[in-house]
């Protein structure tokens, strides 16, 4: 399985011509004894590789380039992943302690892609990603989160002043951008690209699926309190029609059985070519919102306390109508596969609905044989409620 469709970078997924290793001491030395013994301009005839090269990395302690060291420790049979004191790039930027292999579909890791393609990206020509925000919270963050799956990654910050906001602005070495071009992003302008969510992560665990959803909202997402719903935004070139993020998002949420309205925004020129458009998505219904909160732990303070409040103006646990027959059916399997039976009391316990309204939803659907009685309720000393099992599903 490659990297784009694991998530997974190994160190000879990087392109070795581009990549530079600085080896601990220890093993440093067992390599130059070694090249020593069997000859310099020996071993780099027999490997095809420059002698120079090999002669400047040993004389003066420099990197060596990361496919020249493969061919050596695999001809020597010398394991070096283990010992690696930092990796570098062709621009500088150093990474220390190199956390191998990458691991991006983690948590950590789909935060990064999110943050990327949300409030970060891949300059066209210069190759150094980078991620602002004016949240201190979310800046912390993805620094964190790189480190947790890189290694100590260098960095460089900034600042940007902008209508009374500061902005901290995060730059990374190409060392970076080669990682990231392995699972799926591209450089260059996000409008241009029109780029979606790397295969991956549409793949990977609900964890990681709310992981993702919770650094897109927390970058480009707006709660509102007055509506009761998240809205998304993106933006692309005019003749893409809808954003393809969206389309990869409106997936990615479906799988986790959260439906989504999508809504064409203004058109507006630009002075760089092709006419743009902004889209917007949103997500509303207390059951949706409560997933979203219970499962992606947003970092922005204000929005997460924003939606907690708009959970809690909730009176009653309420279904959209359109969604009523699939979410009852979600959940009355789910403890069928747990217990072997459900009862009217397990599904107002599961839903958050007073156990009436689901004794009442189940006799509709025992007339309906969606569900079938296995046990009826008996009352007195040794009160029961009636026990049902999922007989067939209902589409309407």
């Amino acid at each position: 399985m490659d990297s784009k469709t694991s998530g997974i970078v190994r160190l000879e997924d990087l392109p070795g011509s581009k990549v530079f290793v600085c080896l601990e001491d220890e093993l440093f030395n067992e390599f130059n004894q070694k090249i020593r013994d069997y000859g310099i301009y020996s071993l780099a005839k027999e490997l095809k590789v420059s002698k120079r090269m090999i002669i400047h990395w040993l004389s003066d302690g420099s990197l060596i380039r990361l496919d020249v060291l493969m061919k050596i420790a695999d001809y020597f049979k010398i394991s070096f992943k283990e010992k690696i004191s930092f990796l570098r790039g062709k621009k500088g930027g150093r990474m220390f302690n190199p956390k191998l292999p990458f691991n991006f579909n983690s948590s950590e890791g789909v935060r990064i892609v999110g943050g990327i393609l949300g409030d970060g990206g891949i300059p066209t020509k210069r190759l150094n990603p980078n991620y602002s925000n004016t949240n201190p919270g979310l800046i912390d963050g993805f620094i964190q989160d790189v480190w947790f799956v890189c290694g100590r990654l260098e960095f460089s910050k900034g600042r940007s002043i902008k209508e009374h906001s500061v902005i901290e602005i995060l730059n990374f070495p190409t060392l970076f951008c080669d990682l990231l071009k392995v699972v799926g992003l591209k450089n260059g302008k996000k409008v241009e690209l029109n780029q979606g969510i790397p295969e991956f992560i549409l793949k990977s665990e609900d964890s990681a699926k709310y992981a993702f959803l919770a650094q897109f909202i927390d970058d480009e997402g707006t709660i509102s309190f007055a509506s009761k719903h998240i809205s998304l935004s993106a933006a692309c070139l005019e003749r893409f029609g809808k954003p393809k993020i969206f389309t990869d998002l409106e997936i990615l949420l479906s799988s986790l059985d959260i439906l989504v309205s999508i809504y064409p925004g203004k058109v507006y020129p630009s002075s760089r070519g092709e006419d743009r458009r902004n889209w917007c998505m949103q997500i509303d219904g207390q059951i949706q919102l409560r997933k979203i909160y219970e499962n992606s732990l947003l970092r922005h303070s204000e929005k997460r306390e924003k939606l907690d409040s708009i959970l809690k103006s909730y009176k009653l646990n309420m279904f959209r109508r359109r969604d009523l027959v699939k979410t009852y059916q979600s959940h009355m399997s789910r403890i069928q596969d747990s217990k072997g039976y459900f009862t009217s009391k397990d599904l107002a316990e599961s839903t958050g609905r007073d156990v009436g309204s689901c004794r009442n939803t189940l006799l509709k659907f025992k007339k309906l044989k969606v569900v079938r009685c296995v046990k009826p309720y008996t009352s007195g000393e040794y009160h029961e409620w009636a026990r049902y099992v999922v007989e067939n599903e209902i589409h309407f």
